[in-house]
């Protein structure tokens, strides 16, 4: 199907037609809340393994807050899960190379972001597979299918 639209407002939209302010809507908050909390809690030198715990809970937010509540893909809840990982991870780096003053620190800028946005992917991903498996009903072994029960319409005719 061709697009008519002007370049211009083609080239805002990310996934499924959404532009950028749509996905900022829903990431803005998780996005202040785990910073903040990341950076108190490398200041206070807290386990690493709270530090995903945080993450975790706010791609679950993010995939939540897009698939069940706005009723929209899993394309677009990945699309929020990895933008809200990119963003977390690139002002953890950030912080963390101004605060402890290492070089070596650079390269957490790439490292980070490509990180905790591959585990919000990852997340979305399991949050859908999830849920699909949780709105699947059991097949009964003795339940009739459309197949067996129209062949006994066809045989019954007979």
């Amino acid at each position: 199907m061709q697009d008519y639209r002007p370049k211009e407002k083609r080239a805002n939209q990310l996934v499924g037609g959404k532009n950028f302010d749509y996905y900022l809507g829903v990431i803005i908050l998780p996005i202040i809340v785990v910073a903040v909390a990341e950076i108190v809690m490398t200041i206070y030198g807290v386990s690493y393994y709270f530090f995903w715990a945080i993450d975790i809970a706010s791609f679950i937010y993010v995939a939540w807050a897009i698939y069940l509540r706005r009723r929209d893909t899993l394309a677009e809840a990945g699309t929020a899960a990895v933008m809200t990982g990119v963003m977390i991870g690139l002002i953890a780096a950030i912080f963390k190379l101004i605060y402890f003053h290492k070089l070596y620190l650079i390269f957490n800028l790439i490292a980070e972001p490509v990180r905790t946005g591959l585990l919000g992917l990852v997340l979305a991903w399991f949050f859908n597979l999830v849920l699909s498996l949780a709105k699947r009903k059991p097949a009964y072994k003795n339940q009739d299918t459309y197949l067996s029960s129209l062949v006994k319409r066809i045989d019954h005719k007979k």
